[in-house]
């Protein structure tokens, strides 16, 4: 058993992911079904959009949607 974050870190190493959120099991999967389940998109909720913004574009962020986001 090996615990991690990023799916580029555990995918060369992992055939089966355990996924857990807030003590809870989220999905129990290869790493190629979350693939193509999850793709690339990542939904963040927080207070503050404007400073999610900020930190994103910093980043070199893409595609950002949604309230106070795509705007």
């Amino acid at each position: 058993m090996v615990s991690g974050h990023l799916l580029a870190e555990m995918a060369p190493t992992a055939d089966n992911l355990i996924v857990t959120g807030r003590g809870r099991l989220v999905a129990d999967t290869t790493v190629e079904q979350l693939r193509r389940t999850c793709g690339t998109r990542v939904l963040v909720r927080v207070d503050d959009s404007g400073l999610l913004r900020t930190a994103l574009k910093a980043l070199g962020g893409r595609g950002m949607t949604g309230t106070g986001l795509g705007r």
